[in-house]
């Protein structure tokens, strides 16, 4: 018997013995027949531990949405990437809602279409450590005559930190707040190189109501309706670029207690074409390390926003992006930890190109439609 022959005889002995129960693998395959072609098939049939494995294909009709998971900590993983591997809600009844589990992984998937409220993509709720990485939600909206927020994903009462790693949120709507993904109450989710964009509603990804999120090296930018909406929320932001969105870069409605947003660094505000900060309670407590730029320094300093330090940011510098409506940096920006006197790197984007010159990045100049901007990503 060869010595990994032997290896694995002994785990499986050892397992056996200690009565450790070994996971299952339940494969979905969009060409099966019927039940094994639905991934509802897999989440019924796995416990905790197990992984669902979803082949490659375009997921639609019974079984394929509206799915539910409960109360089991299992992995629904994509076989290859959110490229191959959709679903497809058709716009009736939502991607997925997850509840009550701890540790679920959700990896890999599209999930496009949706039409529920709240979150028709996703509803993620009292679990705790919940992950959802390389997943791209797409055209998903909240209907009217309900709680119509969290356009593509929505967190409520996590009571954990849930990971959200690696996403694209684009072209999804909602009435009210966060287009994109909508922090609600107990939830402290660390949001990490994530990409919002071109998604309407109340702020591309919104916070409410005692949420605490983190945001860090995510990119938002070109939403209607502002980049970032807080209603008695506190958020952090680390080596993020809110720009170029159709309203406020970061707005605030504090609710009842007027919360601040938590703290903002290596971060840059720019080109949002309604004010940087827009808020009715001082809202930023600390700032370090960051950009801000276009009407941002006027309503930190006039409006009312600032309640804290800041320290080492710049309030008039064009951070030089490479082009109009882009987040990458030109060679000569001063966000590039050559060019700044910290040696710091403020933003999410890494150079793209060489240097602007003294032209800097385009302004928001002349009439551009909404539809236009949309173009740019299809």
């Amino acid at each position: 018997m060869s010595f990994p022959s032997r290896f694995l005889f002994v785990a499986l002995a050892l397992a056996c013995l200690s009565g450790v129960a070994l996971s299952e693998t339940y494969y979905v395959d969009v060409d099966a027949p019927s039940p094994q072609n639905t991934i509802q098939w897999g989440l019924d049939s796995a416990s905790h531990g197990d992984t669902v494995l979803v082949g490659p294909g375009v997921y639609t009709g019974a079984g394929n949405r509206d799915l539910v998971l409960t109360g089991t900590d299992v992995h629904l993983l994509a076989e290859e990437s959110w490229e191959t591997t959709v679903i497809d809600c058709e716009g009736s009844g939502r991607g997925i809602r997850v509840w009550w589990a701890v540790r679920p992984v959700i990896d890999g998937f599209t999930v496009r279409n949706g039409s529920s409220c709240p979150g028709a993509g996703a509803w993620i709720e009292s679990g705790g450590e919940q992950a959802i990485s390389n997943c791209r939600f797409e055209h998903n909206e909240t209907i009217t005559g309900g709680a119509n927020y969290g356009g593509a994903l929505y967190l409520h009462a996590c009571g954990g930190t849930p990971s959200i790693r690696n996403c694209s949120f684009a072209f999804n709507t909602s009435d009210t707040w966060g287009a994109g993904l909508l922090v609600r109450g107990n939830c402290s989710p660390v949001v990490e190189d994530c990409f919002v964009t071109s998604n309407d509603g109340y702020g591309g990804v919104a916070a409410i109501w005692s949420a605490t999120p983190s945001f860090v090296n995510c990119v938002i930018t070109r939403n209607t309706g502002g980049g970032v909406f807080l209603v008695d929320a506190c958020a952090s932001f680390s080596n993020c670029s809110i720009t170029w969105n159709r309203g406020n870069g970061v707005g605030s409605d504090p609710g009842t207690t007027g919360t601040p947003l938590c703290s903002m660094s290596n971060t840059v505000v720019a080109f949002n074409e309604g004010f940087g900060f827009e808020c009715l309670w001082p809202l930023l407590e600390s700032a370090e390390y960051c950009c801000f730029y276009n009407e941002v320094a006027d309503t930190l300093t006039l409006g009312g926003c600032l309640d804290g330090a800041v320290s080492d940011c710049v309030f008039t510098t064009d951070p030089l992006f490479c082009g109009m409506y882009g987040s990458s940096l030109c060679e000569d920006s001063f966000c590039l930890p050559d060019n700044n006197p910290w040696s710091e790197h403020i933003g999410a984007e890494p150079q793209g190109c060489g240097p602007c010159g003294s032209t800097g990045t385009p302004e928001l100049t002349g009439e551009r439609s909404w539809g236009a901007v949309k173009a740019l990503f299809r």
